[in-house]
């Protein structure tokens, strides 16, 4: 079992961008204590050793190796080879809203038991997720404690990967076409002869993906989505 006292978290709201009145322009991020920190690194030592080769190769973000730059050279090889072909490419670039405050523990857990984990490791995730509590703190002041009842907190060692494999069946789902990943941010493109293809794979593609995440209990944030298209004769479009 995870100790319960480990599971205390204060949350410090780290500014992003925008206006600072407005809570949504900042990051939670969860102070954990020092000592759980040891707790995670040993359960994270043995999770990535065993999901290291069940994580697809086009999954990246907070993994060694694949970095940002590996996910856009995936990308804009296929896109430059078509351009160079005469035809067109295609690209919508989507952001997930508060993604990893929205993950399902249930789900997870019944991922977790999908993929081969045994009764007593399901537990023993169950007790790293369940029961937690966090406040806010603001310089010398702080909430009342409130359960977490979604997600995984942001700042811990295991919340990263736990998030990679929440999101690793996508990949199984969309495998017959292309999306570029980098930890939340997916994108879907395509390339054809002409934009009129292009366009009817994207949203094609883009429909199912969307799915995806809806029974993943997961949503896109509209503001943050755009749609990139170029081809061989004109300059690159958005909107």
């Amino acid at each position: 079992m995870f100790p319960n006292k480990l599971k205390l978290a204060d949350v410090c709201p780290v500014y992003k961008h925008g206006g600072r009145n407005d809570k949504s322009n900042y990051r939670p991020v969860s102070i954990l204590p020092a000592i759980s920190k040891i707790y995670e690194r040993l359960l994270f030592y043995q999770l990535n050793d065993f999901f290291d080769l069940k994580l697809s190769q086009y999954q990246c973000g907070f993994r060694k190796g694949y970095s940002s730059q590996y996910c856009l050279l995936l990308m804009l090889e296929k896109w430059k080879k078509s351009v160079d072909n005469g035809g067109s490419a295609g690209m919508l670039l989507t952001d997930l809203s508060k993604a990893f405050d929205c993950l399902s523990h249930e789900l997870l857990i019944a991922k977790l038991s999908a993929y081969g984990f045994s009764y007593e490791s399901l537990k023993l995730i169950h007790s790293y997720l369940f029961m937690r509590f966090q406040r806010v703190t603001i310089n010398s002041c702080y909430s009342l404690w409130s359960e977490i009842v979604s997600g995984v907190p942001q700042g811990s060692i295991l919340g990263p990967l736990l998030f990679n494999i929440y999101i690793c069946d996508l990949f199984m789902f969309i495998e017959d076409f292309n999306i570029a990943n980098y930890a939340d941010d997916n994108t879907p493109y395509a390339t054809g002869k002409d934009i009129e293809s292009v366009v009817s794979k994207l949203e094609d593609d883009s429909l199912r993906l969307f799915h995806w995440l809806w029974n993943n209990i997961l949503k896109a944030n509209p503001k943050k989505s755009h749609l990139l298209l170029n081809s061989c004769d004109t300059s690159i479009v958005t909107w």
